[in-house]
């Protein structure tokens, strides 16, 4: 045993020992880690970019390009920002470029003073390049379509111009909203390509179009389970088998949401379901919430502090049918009114309506109380609104020590010029 005790002792000892090594380690390893970075940040230097010789608009594209000026307030590692610099000239070529100047001149310096650096970059765009032939061609079964032809008369690249590739995505997008909007879903570029001579400093534009057929509008589908077909498909103007027209589907859209009913019409076109290039056409249409509240604080001079409570009823039935009502309260007002909306079926744009309120109105020197009940109907005629009504009227008041009463029947109409 006493051979054995001097050997367990110094095992356990050693076991001991190698943990704080361990530790100690790890901790100087951190260590080192985070030394570089601190000294980074306080070694770190900011670059501020000066660049001369470019007009307005290239310029504006160059600052929007170089990567050095868009982290001009940034702490930067003195490696970083030389890497920034030396990149910068051809980052300026490369934004030059879609302004058809192919080879500037771009002469760069790096002022270090500090952490407050300077890089200045004098450029000199060089020539522009000129388009010296526009080879624009418009085939397919729209070639004929008048529309198309003035788009390609009216193209803004002509021979003798400054290259721009602004004007060059330009058009080659008008083609393409164009044909999207119409029903040329297989409309496409057989060629557009713009040829560049660097050396002589000029370019060729080659637009191939290549129209594909037009499509026609297919079945046409309203779906919506809230509101019965005859009052909702009406405002569906496109026409099954006409030629497609995306603006005819707006309208239709904006006049779906006009009303209180539906919050959202989204369309729906089932291109790769068409058969002989009638495309189906589906509104999705969102319901609107069925109540809508309001509500409202003030306060005025003239009635004190004031309140009003509303409410609109979208959807009472599925025959369209609506309402509101609204409540006033103030110091010297109290009022509460309303009014029940009934749409006639399509063809017809009618609405009539019942309406009515009773209101009291009681300042210091006065106190007035009136009564109204009426019909009412509106309908379009052509470009105008039209709205007839028939009011009853029985009012009371009292000022001064003088008391009246009257009963009016009020006949009105009015027209509105809907935009």
């Amino acid at each position: 045993m006493t051979l054995l005790l001097p050997t367990m002792y110094r095992s356990a000892t050693l076991r001991r020992v190698a943990v704080p090594w361990t530790r100690l380690a790890t901790g100087v390893l951190m260590l080192l880690a985070v030394v570089p970075r601190a000294a980074e940040g306080q070694n770190g230097v900011r670059v501020s970019v000066e660049l001369r010789g470019l007009e307005a608009a290239l310029e504006a594209n160059a600052r929007a390009v170089v990567s050095l000026y868009r982290q001009a307030s940034v702490d930067l590692s003195p490696d970083r920002a030389v890497s920034l610099f030396d990149r910068a000239p051809g980052e300026i070529r490369r934004a030059l470029e879609p302004f058809g100047r192919y080879s500037p001149d771009v002469r760069s310096e790096l002022v270090r003073s500090g952490r407050e650096w300077v890089a200045s970059f004098d450029v000199d765009p060089g020539p522009p390049t000129i388009v010296t032939r526009v080879d624009y061609q418009l085939t397919g079964p729209g070639a004929s379509d008048s529309a198309f032809v003035s788009l390609g008369d009216s193209l803004r690249i002509t021979a003798g111009d400054t290259l721009r590739h602004a004007r060059y995505e330009g058009a080659k997008a008008v083609f393409f909203r164009y044909a999207r909007n119409h029903g040329y879903f297989e409309a496409r570029f057989d060629t557009a390509q713009i040829l560049v001579d660097r050396g002589a400093a000029s370019a060729e534009v080659v637009f191939h179009f290549e129209t594909g057929p037009r499509y026609r509008f297919g079945p046409i589908t309203v779906s919506q389970d809230v509101l019965e077909p005859d009052h909702v498909d009406g405002y569906v103007t496109a026409v099954e088998g006409e030629p497609f027209d995306a603006a005819r589907l707006r309208e239709s859209q904006v006049a779906l949401t006009t009303g209180p009913w539906f919050g959202r019409a989204d369309l729906e076109l089932d291109i790769e379901g068409a058969e002989e290039f009638a495309v189906p056409v589906t509104f999705v249409l969102a319901p609107a919430r069925p109540q809508r509240y309001e509500i409202a604080a003030g306060f005025g001079t003239d009635t004190g502090f004031r309140g009003t409570l509303g409410v609109r009823l979208r959807r009472i039935n599925r025959k369209a049918h609506n309402a509101e009502a609204e409540l006033r309260v103030s110091e010297v007002e109290l009022s509460v009114g309303g009014r029940y909306n009934i749409p006639r079926p399509f063809p017809s744009t009618s609405v009539y309506s019942v309406f009515g309120n009773l209101g009291d109105v009681s300042p210091t020197w006065s106190s007035t109380r009136v009564i109204r009940a009426g019909l009412g109907r509106a309908q379009l005629r052509g470009p105008f609104r039209e709205t007839a009504s028939l009011t009853w009227e029985k009012a009371s008041f009292e000022a001064a020590g003088v008391e009246g009463r009257s009963t009016l029947v009020v006949p009105q109409i009015e027209w509105t010029w809907v935009a």
